[in-house]
């Protein structure tokens, strides 16, 4: 016997598990990783898409019988937005695996990234990591690193998959 169907975000998964909920009469619960709720920046990216996925979420979000979000935040706007009842909403961040960050690194593997990017070890290191997609703002975050830049001697380093970038970071 299934007790409750749980959707992994709040459109495709989440589409198929208001049907279930319908067709077999249990409960649904919607969880919801990030904050795509009316998040016109996000919408702006792919907005046919996105737009209709914004749709979906409004549809199955207030269907749902129980809610997951990741921040206050994003309950604050299944309340305000939807008139979801605050006692319906869980806020569970994302569990991360913090074991890899406490392993001490491998000193040779250190020294090649250090000459490979020219880090000077006696400044401080600021990183940012993610899509470089026009959401992410780079040029909020540019700005104020060179606000930091003269305050402190800093290295700035940026990780992820540049290719197809949004952003020309050449």
């Amino acid at each position: 016997k299934i007790d409750v169907i749980t959707a992994q975000d709040p459109f495709g998964t989440a589409l198929a598990g208001f049907l279930l909920k319908r067709w077999y009469s249990i409960p649904l619960h919607v969880q919801n990783h990030s904050c795509f709720l009316n998040n016109h920046q996000w919408m702006s990216e792919k907005p046919l898409l996105f737009n209709l996925f914004n749709k979906i979420a409004h549809f199955t979000l207030i269907r749902a019988n129980r809610l997951r979000v990741v921040n206050k935040m994003e309950g604050l706007k299944y309340i305000n937005i939807l008139n979801i009842n605050p006692k319906m909403i869980d806020i569970a961040p994302v569990p991360i695996n913090v074991s890899f960050w406490k392993s001490k690194p491998n000193e040779k593997e250190v020294d090649i990234f250090v000459k490979k990017y020219n880090i000077n070890l006696n400044r401080p290191i600021l990183s940012w990591a993610g899509r470089p997609v026009e959401v992410k703002n780079f040029p909020y975050l540019f700005k104020s690193v060179s606000n930091i830049k003269k305050l402190v001697d800093i290295n700035f380093l940026i990780a992820g998959n540049m290719n197809n970038s949004f952003y020309d970071l050449s």
